[in-house]
């Protein structure tokens, strides 16, 4: 973790670098920052790191989720389209915590949506149930079950 100052060709003037280099079992993970603050590399460095994580919960909101299609003219439709966005970004928060220890582990909302909810299966109604039935050939039909199982188990919010 350091610093340094840099001018790039269509800069007007040097600024100043922080990096940060991780190696691991994944391999190297490098980062880079610019900054005007003033201090150690290693006193901003939490501030940008920080930052970046809030970027990250705002780019699975927005683009996992599609939240910023707010395209109705009126505003309490984009409001309540809003609040339906919020409910399943909760929603998909409970399925991150049910993929503890999962392939999917860690996964954007967007993975999440596209590997595990998104997916072809034969939707059959009698009188009394609604079955689901999916391929045999589903690599994550145990993940799913799991994910499935937390969601039967929430209890609804207690009234205030």
């Amino acid at each position: 973790m350091g610093g340094f100052r840099y001018k790039a060709g269509s800069w007007t003037h040097a600024r100043r670098i922080l990096y940060k280099v991780e190696a691991g079992t994944e391999g190297t993970n490098r980062r880079f920052g610019i900054t005007n603050l003033e201090g150690l590399a290693a006193d901003l460095w939490p501030l940008y790191n920080d930052r970046g994580t809030a970027e990250t919960f705002i780019d699975d909101f927005k683009n996992g989720l599609k939240m910023d299609r707010l395209s109705c003219k009126r505003f309490v439709a984009n409001a309540f389209r809003l609040v339906l966005t919020a409910l399943g970004y909760n929603l998909m928060r409970v399925f991150r915590g049910a993929l503890v220890g999962t392939e999917l582990e860690g996964a954007s909302i967007e993975t999440i949506r596209s590997r595990l909810l998104k997916i072809g299966a034969r939707v059959r109604q009698t009188v009394r149930r609604i079955w689901v039935h999916l391929s045999s050939a589903f690599p994550l039909r145990e993940v799913l079950a799991r994910v499935a199982a937390a969601v039967r188990s929430l209890s609804p919010p207690v009234p205030t």
